[in-house]
């Protein structure tokens, strides 16, 4: 059966279609960041009251998730560890066990930091930034990696 001559052009322009993109090398979409396997550190709680609490220096503030369950907290002189769990929907639930008691100097924020991560409830990614919903609508803190 001959093809009419439209039909032939039409059959070669899919034929070329189909080639071309076999040859395309798969997009690459920019990675959504992981919450475990990172040292996230912290640069800000904003409170839901517009208090603006400022991580100086951020690498005093960080948190680190495993992927056993465990978080691994540096805030300022004082660490802690404990454990949270997290679902596909973004919920987190962070329960802070023994932490230090060193007197931070005058500035720190880290006691405000331990109780915004036991605060911890929704958790999201947005430029490449980790961003942690506490409680009751009461702030976010974001973090970056360090």
């Amino acid at each position: 059966m001959a093809l009419s001559r439209s039909a032939r052009v039409v059959a070669t322009a899919v034929t070329a279609l189909v080639g071309a993109a076999a040859c395309v090398a798969p997009s690459t979409s920019p990675e959504v960041p992981r919450l475990t396997g990172t040292v996230w550190e912290l640069q800000q709680i904003q409170m839901s009251d517009d208090t603006l609490l400022t991580a100086n220096p951020p690498q005093n503030y960080t948190a680190e998730f495993t992927d056993n369950g465990e978080v691994f907290v540096r805030a300022d002189c004082n660490r802690a560890i404990g454990e949270f769990t997290e679902s596909a929907d973004g919920q987190i639930s962070v329960i802070l066990g023994p932490t230090t008691l060193a007197a931070c100097p005058e500035g720190s924020i880290g006691t405000q930091f331990l109780q915004a991560m036991n605060d911890a409830n929704i958790y999201f990614f947005q430029d490449g930034n980790l961003f942690i919903d506490l409680a009751f609508g009461s702030g976010t803190m974001e973090f970056s990696v360090d």
